[in-house]
């Protein structure tokens, strides 16, 4: 979950099915219950059904029969997608709980808010026509209105244009264009033209304007929440782009504030199944607004509380398509000419993206304000913890006094400890009281050893990242 402290709501919702058994609540501006239930059920009524096989797709249909003792219905619904749309082709059985009733005179794309008078009873209908906003003429309009401080988004997994929300040609690829410099341009544009079309920074305006009309007196709230791979990020960031585009900063706040983005992705974002930038950490974005006399709004500062890293992923072994955090693929794929490309070794196969990412990365903390030391630091200790997962412990032997033979050199050299206290810590503990004539050592054992070896790799990781979240703040506070 992303969060701004800006402006907030929740919406409760539930969609009753059309069950036989069970009293399904009328729509808004609907008939009468009893009335509504009864047309739905006639032979003909317009319904939409869910795939038997596939829960998710939902066809448009007629009904044929309904077994009310069984709660079995026999529907016609349209034909696959793409094939025959409109026609009524196929034939299915399902079940009751299976079957919504389907508004004939459902409103057309052109409807942006779900609260316009649409009699929206159930979730087929509020998909279908996201879809219908969505494929209408290719406009790709992946945001509709729900209420007055709500929207709904889609993840269109292509680069739009921010503010036209028309395919834009900002580049292809995974990487989305939300806090990039074209999304603030247009932000800035956005609010010029006081636009209130259903968007993230229409939101962005109403939680700005919410917080003058109580006289800042109460903090305001945008909560961006999902499932993994629906836009969750790219929303967020959307919403700093507007306050790093369309309001007065004091400082080089905004141009900060930018930057964080990537420095964010880096080291929080892997890739997993549902999507391949997915965020492996939450945090909540704190802006400090000055409402100025005259209706001006000025920045003051911001900061970022990332929390929740999946510190784990470090160590584990990621099978297609799960990857480690995407910083490490970066330090790999840096160019030979890089002052950090010998840190780890280059990967099997030459990756452009990957590169271009990590020159990216680089300039951003630069622009932060990172000193070049500092920088050498930082991925040396991403190329530790690299190192420290992959480090081999040789077979237990049967002695349990014999100490496990493996190689830490390499490590030592890339964290700057002494080799031997590495070695140590990785291979053996200590027992016993403070004075050092009572202490017994034990030595670890293979598996013993590879725990001791992860949890350190996790626990430097997670300490980075912290530092690094510390750091990006110290360069959007407030100046005074």
């Amino acid at each position: 979950m992303d969060s701004s402290l800006m402006r907030g709501s929740s919406l409760a919702a539930t969609y009753p099915r059309l069950n036989p058994r069970v009293r399904s609540a009328p729509a808004r501006n609907a008939a009468p219950d009893g009335d509504r239930r009864a047309a739905a059920f006639r032979e003909h009524a317009p319904v939409y059904v869910r795939h038997p096989d596939k829960e998710s797709l939902w066809r448009k249909g007629r009904l044929l029969v309904c077994d009310r003792p069984t709660g079995r219905c026999r529907c016609l619904v349209e034909s696959a997608v793409g094939e025959h749309r409109g026609g009524m082709t196929e034939e299915v059985i399902v079940s009751g709980d299976a079957v919504f009733a389907r508004d004939i005179n459902q409103p057309d794309a052109d409807v942006d808010n779900l609260m316009s008078g649409i009699a929206a009873d159930n979730d087929a209908a509020i998909v279908n026509l996201l879809r219908a906003r969505y494929e209408h003429d290719g406009d790709k309009r992946i945001y509709t209105g729900c209420g007055a401080d709500m929207i709904l988004s889609i993840n269109p997994w292509e680069a739009l244009n921010p503010g036209s929300l028309t395919r834009a040609d900002l580049g292809t690829g995974e990487r989305a264009a939300a806090a990039a410099p074209p999304a603030v341009a247009a932000a800035a544009a956005w609010h010029a033209e006081r636009r209130d079309a259903p968007h993230v920074w229409t939101l962005a305006s109403a939680a700005i304007q919410g917080l003058r009309r109580c006289g800042g007196r109460r903090a305001h709230t945008i909560c961006a929440c999902g499932v993994s791979g629906s836009g969750k990020s790219n929303a967020s960031e959307l919403a700093l782009s507007y306050f790093a585009g369309a309001l007065e900063w004091d400082g080089n706040g905004a141009d900060a504030l930018v930057c964080t983005r990537d420095v964010l992705e880096s080291f929080g974002c892997a890739g997993t199944r549902r999507n391949p930038r997915s965020s492996r950490f939450t945090r909540m974005v704190e802006v400090l607004l000055h409402l100025l006399p005259g209706g001006e709004t000025r920045v003051l500062g911001a900061q970022i509380d990332a929390f929740m890293l999946e510190r784990s992923r470090v160590h584990r072994v990621h099978p297609e398509p799960e990857t480690n955090f995407l910083v490490f693929e970066q330090l790999r794929a840096a160019s030979s000419e890089s002052p950090f490309g010998c840190l780890l070794p280059a990967a099997a196969i030459e990756d452009a993206r990957r590169s271009e990412e990590f020159e990216t990365l680089v300039a951003g903390l630069e622009k932060l304000g990172m000193p070049a030391e500092t920088l050498q630091s930082v991925f040396r200790v991403v190329a530790g913890v690299q190192e420290l997962s992959q480090l081999s412990f040789g077979a237990s032997s049967a002695d349990e006094g014999t100490a496990l033979s493996f190689d830490s050199s390499r490590v030592a050299d890339l964290l700057g400890c002494p080799n031997s206290t590495l070695h140590e810590l990785l291979g053996s503990r200590r027992i016993g009281s403070v004075n050092d004539s009572a202490t017994v050592v034990v030595n670890f054992n293979a598996k013993q050893a590879r725990r001791s070896c992860n949890e350190l790799a996790k626990s430097l990781y997670a300490r980075l990242f912290a530092w690094l979240g510390r750091f990006m703040n110290g360069s959007m506070s407030p100046s005074g």
